[in-house]
């Protein structure tokens, strides 16, 4: 019995700092009743908060949402349905309960918060303030666990952030040099093998399907300028069609297509310029006239090499090497 003595008042000293805390909020109508299962604890206690409303009949009313803008300190870890209910007198009794946990010490608390009720004809028509709830926290004992922090540096204290700063940027510039050297690297493309890829992505578009020989004609025309300006070395941005006319003209590798460049240059400005009309087999001949002329003047490939090896030469050592022979 004296060993069980002191635990019964260590007890009895626990319950009595612990006690349960309940405020009641009624205007003659309803009745809203808060239970927090304790109004002082630590760091590392929950707190249990029971909502009970009960609403007379004929009456509408419903328990308020629970937010984190009413709570001031608090976390809500743990929020269940709302639980209804009729008693022994018809009235409808509304409960919820929530797991609450201290975020800081000091005194943390459910702010006040409004209930709106009132009649089934008027829902909303009344206004129940609900008293706020205040608890006192108490820092996290010495000997109870906490959570583990980051490793420490080698002084102790937390490790040091500049390790990882350096990492990264050392990331960083080896990715941008490898980058840097990846664009000086790559070689050029050459101009007809950007016209060709143009060509293919103007059939791509489907401008003639639906309809749309003028833009088709004209982005045509604007690819053989673009060619021609990158293989020549010509201002053909900067030129009128007569006078890029008269450059085809003057090119011997060009003279032979100046009928077929001629009209296509004459079509494009026509449909273009004056709103004319032109089917759709005039661009695809047109279009066939431009492929032409850039397989015309495109550099001529390098010849492959032969993967057979070249025949090497066998020097004959002296001693091996055929003598005359003597006759007598």
């Amino acid at each position: 019995m004296s060993r069980l003595l002191p635990l019964l008042l260590v007890a009895a000293v626990a319950a009595a700092q612990a006690a349960p805390l309940t405020r009641e909020a009624s205007d003659g109508a309803l009745t809203h009743t808060l239970t927090l299962s304790q109004d002082a604890c630590d760091l590392t206690q929950e707190l249990e908060l029971r909502e009970t409303l009960v609403v007379p009949p004929g009456h509408a009313a419903a328990l308020p949402p629970l937010e984190p803008a009413d709570l001031d300190g608090l976390g809500v870890l743990e929020l269940d349905p709302v639980h209804a209910r009729t008693d022994a007198a018809g009235r409808q009794v509304l409960e919820r309960r929530a797991r609450l946990e201290p975020l800081r010490p000091g005194a943390v608390a459910l702010r006040t918060r409004w209930l709106l009720h009132g009649p089934e004809a008027a829902p909303e028509s009344e206004v129940l303030v609900l008293p706020p709830l205040e608890v006192q926290v108490a820092p996290a004992p010495a000997d109870a666990p906490r959570e583990l922090s980051a490793a420490p540096g080698l002084l102790g204290g937390p490790a040091p952030r500049w390790p990882w700063a350096l990492a990264a940027l050392g990331a960083l510039a080896l990715v941008g040099g490898a980058l840097l050297l990846w664009r000086r690297r790559r070689a050029p493309r050459a101009p007809h093998e950007l016209a060709f890829d143009a060509l293919a992505r103007l059939d791509a578009a489907g401008h003639l399907p639906r309809g749309e020989v003028e833009a088709y004609l004209t982005r045509l025309v604007a690819i053989l300028r673009d060619y021609l300006g990158a293989r020549f070395a010509w201002p053909c941005d900067a030129q009128t069609s007569a006078e890029l006319l008269d450059r085809i003209a003057r090119s011997p590798r060009l003279r032979h297509l100046e009928p077929d460049l001629t009209a296509l240059t004459a079509l494009g400005d026509a449909v273009k310029f004056a709103g004319a009309r032109a089917p759709a087999s005039v661009a695809l001949e047109a279009r066939d006239a431009v492929e032409r002329a850039v397989e015309a003047t495109r550099p001529a490939p390098e010849p492959a090499e032969d993967p057979s090896p070249a025949p090497v030469a066998v020097a004959m050592p002296h001693a091996f090497a055929e003598t005359p022979r003597r006759t007598s």
